[in-house]
């Protein structure tokens, strides 16, 4: 396998050429790539914020808010943290947006951020309307001039006759950017709740329409971060995996799937942006360990499977560590060191056993090499 031939496939992000030129069986790594109107100065500066979040060590693209230059757009409303489960958690400048309160409606403390000046004939309207546990719902209109602002609000109680640019009952809010020379908006939509490496994609007004004129691509269309790791790993994670559980009958948290889809997350981290594997989790390697033995201890299919999951932990470090050799362009020394932390971090993301020390810390920089992105 030709590491250069697979390193430049990364870069240009053309993983279907890559494919047929250097005979690989699996796509390459891409970097941020622009799908659509390059021409659009807002596709051109959600791909430098891309850039800029895919070679960061943040676990998400999404926070911290990759900032454009300020002379190309101004970021107006957003997320104000990562964790936005408890709901309130939009910050915008007041200049551009008036907060109004839903009072007495339905909606109870629900906020609609109200573009204080209409454009064309028409103004945006962010709702952020509370749900449950998990965090609120957010909603982006496009309202012609002359709306009020509580008929939005009331429209989202329903009977709704506005219909939401982003759609219904969006988890994550959008990021509303202004362009400063015009004083136009636009509207970069980063994904939905529990995301990890999905298209961004743009949503920009011109000729009196909304609509999307590109997105950003992260990843090979059609494959996960699971299906682009070697065999062995892919192998040790069906153990992993198995040792879960299927989680049935967990009522409404759902906890089994949401490791799950957490764990999904953090293997398309590792398979394209390693430097970025950086969320610890929440039991210590001894924990897991006596955690696992306890669980197998005494049922034979348990036992089995135990002993195959660790029988499957070297081969698969020892593939992982080829792998980053072979895709990006690291020492074999470095390929191992990291190999081995990347592996002990993914073996203890799938399990949470009960710990009095509670937990360890939520993030830690990886032992990946600086230079390299």
């Amino acid at each position: 396998m030709d590491a250069t031939c697979l390193r430049t496939g990364k870069v240009l992000g053309l993983a279907a050429t890559v494919l047929a030129a250097c005979g690989l069986s699996q796509p390459a790594p891409a970097r941020p790539a622009l799908v659509g109107d390059a021409s659009r100065p807002e596709c051109r500066i959600a791909l430098k914020m891309a850039i800029a979040a895919f070679d960061s060590e943040s676990p998400t693209l999404y926070w911290p808010i990759a900032a454009p230059d300020g002379k190309d757009a101004v970021v107006v409303l957003s997320r104000n943290v990562l964790d936005i489960s408890g709901g309130n958690a939009l910050m915008a400048d007041p200049g551009i947006f008036e907060q109004v309160e839903a009072g007495e409606s339905p909606l109870g403390r629900a906020v609609l951020y109200w573009q204080r000046r209409a454009r064309n004939g028409s103004r945006l309207a962010v709702a952020d309307v509370p749900f449950n546990w998990q965090g609120d719902w957010y909603y982006v209109f496009d309202v012609e001039d002359g709306t009020a602002p509580l008929d939005v609000l009331r429209d989202i109680a329903g009977p709704r006759t506005l219909h939401p640019l982003l759609g219904d009952n969006r988890w994550h809010p959008p990021v509303i950017l202004e362009a400063p020379d015009t004083g136009e908006l636009w509207i970069l939509d980063q994904g939905g709740f529990g995301s990890g490496l999905v298209p961004w994609k743009v949503y920009a007004a011109k000729n009196g329409q909304v609509a999307s004129p590109c997105r950003i691509d992260f990843m090979t269309v059609g494959f996960d971060g699971l299906e682009s790791l070697p065999a062995a790993v892919r192998r040790f994670a069906g153990y992993a995996d198995a040792a879960l559980g299927p989680g049935a009958g967990e009522g409404t948290l759902h906890p089994t799937a949401t490791i799950r889809g957490a764990v999904q997350v953090s293997w398309a981290i590792l398979a394209e942006r390693p430097w970025a594997l950086t969320s610890q989790p929440y039991n210590s390697r001894d924990e897991v360990e006596a955690g696992l033995a306890a669980w197998a201890k005494g049922v034979p299919v348990r036992e089995r499977l135990h002993r195959n999951l660790r029988a499957s932990y070297g081969p698969a470090r020892d593939a992982l560590a080829g792998y980053l050799v072979g895709t990006f362009a690291i020492g074999r020394t470095a390929a191992e060191r990291f190999s081995g932390y990347a592996m002990d971090l993914m073996l203890r993301s799938y399990f949470f056993f009960h710990s009095d020390s509670g937990g360890q810390a939520k993030s830690a920089a990886a032992p990946w090499p600086p230079e390299i992105r």
